[in-house]
């Protein structure tokens, strides 16, 4: 006799990992009291994850466990959602064993520098006037949260539970992917993957995006023509040139271009 998979079991416990993977923003996940992503509102909704199911509760549309909210979201069906929860967890399937054959291959884990990764930015302060403190922000002339959080992390670069910036990092589609962490000397140290930041205006397809290496940078030119434009944070050199391409895919009817300032 061959079973069905019950995808329920195998998401349970991981959707901190799945929900961010697939667009929920991680700021929303880790902050009570906040508008709904499904119905707006102020104040109304909370992401609590009791038993691991991915819950989530809103005083004014209701409750759901963790594939009701994505099917909410982004207006899948429940195929849809499964199948997107399936290949962010790797299960390639739908049928798992034979009663006497082999037990099936767990689903991957999260690696470990992405799960510290989603724990510092979690903790992170995003409160302007607190990031704006930060030695390098002050350093860099930064007078804002400019996307950016506050928090201690400890490094093999940055150092033991030092002060540090936090820049999220984030897939072309929004999905949170990683951080940046910059010390108050500016020393640099990525946990999770490599992605990009967007920042400023990214609707107005007459204004071109402009893409530099590096947080600092991007914040100063879009300061120079006071946010009526869209910068492109890529984390690292050689890292430009990938996301112009992965722009170009995403946003068609824009000119993206490579800045030329640096950190």
């Amino acid at each position: 006799m061959i079973a069905q998979e019950n995808i329920s079991d195998i998401a349970t416990g991981q959707w901190h990992y799945i929900h961010p993977a697939l667009g929920v923003p991680v700021e929303w996940m880790t902050k009570t009291g906040k508008p709904c992503l499904i119905c707006g509102g102020h104040d109304r909704s909370s992401y609590d994850d009791k038993e691991g199911r991915g819950t989530y509760l809103c005083r004014g549309c209701g409750a759901g466990d963790g594939f009701t909210l994505l099917q909410k979201y982004h207006g899948w069906d429940f195929k849809q959602t499964a199948d997107e929860v399936r290949r962010v967890l790797g299960v390639t399937s739908r049928v798992v064993i034979h009663e006497k054959g082999p037990l099936p291959t767990p689903p991957p884990k999260p690696p470990k520098t992405a799960s510290y990764a989603r724990e510092i930015w979690s903790k992170a302060n995003t409160d302007g006037d607190y990031v704006a403190t930060h030695p390098y922000a002050i350093r860099k002339r930064i007078g804002s949260a400019c996307g950016a959080g506050r928090s201690d992390v400890t490094g093999k670069l940055v150092g033991s539970h030092a002060d540090c910036l936090i820049v999220p990092q984030r897939t072309v589609e929004g999905a949170f992917c990683g951080v940046e962490c910059i010390n108050g000397e500016g020393k640099k140290q990525s946990f999770g993957s490599k992605g990009i930041l967007i920042l400023g205006n990214d609707l107005a397809p007459t204004l071109p995006m402009v893409v530099f290496e590096g947080w600092a940078s991007t914040v100063k030119w879009l300061d120079s023509r006071q946010w009526n434009a869209c910068g492109i944070v890529s984390f690292g050199k050689g890292t430009a040139q990938k996301a112009v391409a992965s722009l170009q895919e995403k946003y068609p009817g824009h000119v993206v271009l490579v800045g030329v300032e640096h950190d």
